[in-house]
């Protein structure tokens, strides 16, 4: 809309500049929770949320490694308290990024750490490791019916509600990006390994070995995706319990951005039974 994105450019030319909080600013102690939540997360709008909303609940993984203010931000837009909300803090982040975060969500019965924590390196096995743990979490709690994976530097496009409303018309089918003819082969092809696990250049922590990969268990043919995605209950808890997709998983330890291809190559192969999952 470009009226909306005028107005939007002239707010950002008026706006004061407002001082970034400090990492080490986060230090609520559990007695201040009560006034944290009350000035900072609009309890009143919460409880005003709609039955439909209420009788919908939704579950969020978010991986973070730096930013506890980005990540308050965040949280406050997408936070209901019908919601459930696992937060993965890179094992390498800095301790006030960690303690930040900790002394957040203890204020919520609703929102918790992660039980485990990874040390994530971009494009391997760490990445989908991290999101992982949070679904393992996450199962525990019975009621919500889609999980969103996301990182704490975004910001969502559409509220709680029209969430809702998209998901429930999926009626428990996935949205997952898929595509085929787009895939990089020697992604999955060939072995790859971890050389560097402090460079910070893209890329250069990792190698392309000469060794060909063992074909994928099961008839399985890779499809390239999104690291993101909307899955449903019945999804997550196929991941966890099903024997060919840790099969998937293990084969998938020595692959590049084995995220990218992990959760698409099980939904669209529609022969292992993925619910939710359909032909692209």
């Amino acid at each position: 809309d470009p009226d909306e994105l005028k107005h939007a450019l002239a707010l950002l030319s008026s706006a004061k500049y407002l001082p970034v909080i400090a990492d080490n600013q986060y230090n609520i102690t559990y007695e201040q929770c009560h006034i944290y939540r009350s000035e900072r997360f609009n309890e009143s709008f919460h409880l005003e949320d709609t039955s439909i909303n209420r009788q919908f609940p939704l579950a969020f993984n978010i991986l973070m490694y730096e930013n506890v203010e980005q990540f308050e931000r965040l949280l406050r837009i997408i936070y209901r308290p019908q919601n459930f909300y696992c937060i993965h803090v890179d094992s390498d982040a800095s301790l006030n990024v960690f303690e930040g975060v900790k002394s957040i969500v203890q204020c919520f019965s609703n929102v918790f750490l992660s039980s485990k924590r990874e040390k994530v390196l971009y494009a391997t096995f760490s990445r989908l490791q991290a999101d992982l743990n949070c679904m393992q979490d996450l199962i525990k709690y019975p009621s919500w019916k889609y999980l969103l994976n996301i990182a704490n530097t975004e910001l969502p496009l559409k509220t709680n509600s029209e969430l809702v409303k998209i998901l429930s018309i999926y009626r428990g089918y996935n949205d997952i990006e898929g595509r085929w003819k787009t895939r990089i082969i020697s992604r999955t092809k060939y072995v790859w390994k971890i050389i560097n696990t402090t460079s910070t250049s893209y890329l250069s922590h990792l190698r392309q070995t000469n060794e060909n990969k063992k074909p994928p268990p099961g008839n399985i043919e890779i499809v390239k995706g999104s690291a993101y995605g909307a899955f449903s209950r019945a999804f997550i808890e196929f991941i966890q319990t099903s024997s060919i997709a840790k099969e998937l998983l293990d084969w998938s330890r020595d692959t590049l951005t084995p995220d990218e291809h992990y959760w698409a190559t099980l939904n669209y192969n529609t022969h292992l039974h993925p619910p939710g999952g359909y032909q692209g």
